[in-house]
């Protein structure tokens, strides 16, 4: 078993090293560019010319965001969560927002009408990394939305959800992506 998983965790490095190598010219061996202040990971997915993206995913980095996320809230069942939402959150009902983030399709399909957006990337999403349930809005869009992998910007009224604790704090209605 245990050989399993070191060939396995071999095989991701070695593509990951396939990828930083081949897939981007830019980072390969033959022409070594000058990363100058960019220490780690984090800083080349930063970068403009956003050659580690596809590598290091980070998150969305807003003032809306942090809006959102500055919310107390308390437990009330397995899946179900009560909100205490502010003065700041309370001005934003009803109101159209444009919100940039990570979409979590719930079915499968090139057009979503139904999904998730999430402020973090999968790896450090509320369901799957350990993030907080303020940190994804649902989404409903009637025209739906082209799936991507990459960050989209949305627009639609958010809509601030007191009565469905097993519902997303935030719920973003009439979504268009711009």
């Amino acid at each position: 078993m245990n050989k399993w998983i070191i060939l396995t965790a071999l095989i991701l490095l070695a593509v990951l090293l396939y990828r930083v190598l081949n897939v981007n010219p830019a980072y390969s061996r033959k022409s070594n560019p000058p990363i100058a202040k960019q220490d780690t990971l984090y800083d080349l997915a930063d970068n403009e010319t956003d050659s580690l993206n596809f590598l290091v995913e980070v998150p969305i980095k807003s003032a809306l965001w942090d809006t959102l996320m500055d919310i107390t809230y308390q437990q009330k069942s397995e899946y179900g969560y009560k909100p205490q939402f502010k003065a700041k959150h309370q001005r934003l009902n009803a109101q159209k927002i444009e919100i940039q983030g990570y979409m979590y399709p719930l079915e499968e399909g090139d057009k979503q009408t139904f999904f998730m957006l999430s402020r973090n990337p999968v790896s450090s999403c509320f369901f799957c990394g350990g993030a907080g349930p303020e940190t994804v809005i649902e989404v409903n869009s009637p025209k739906g939305i082209k799936m991507s992998q990459k960050p989209i910007k949305l627009r639609g009224r958010l809509k601030l959800n007191t009565s469905e604790p097993e519902r997303l704090f935030f719920i973003l209605n009439e979504a268009e992506v711009l």
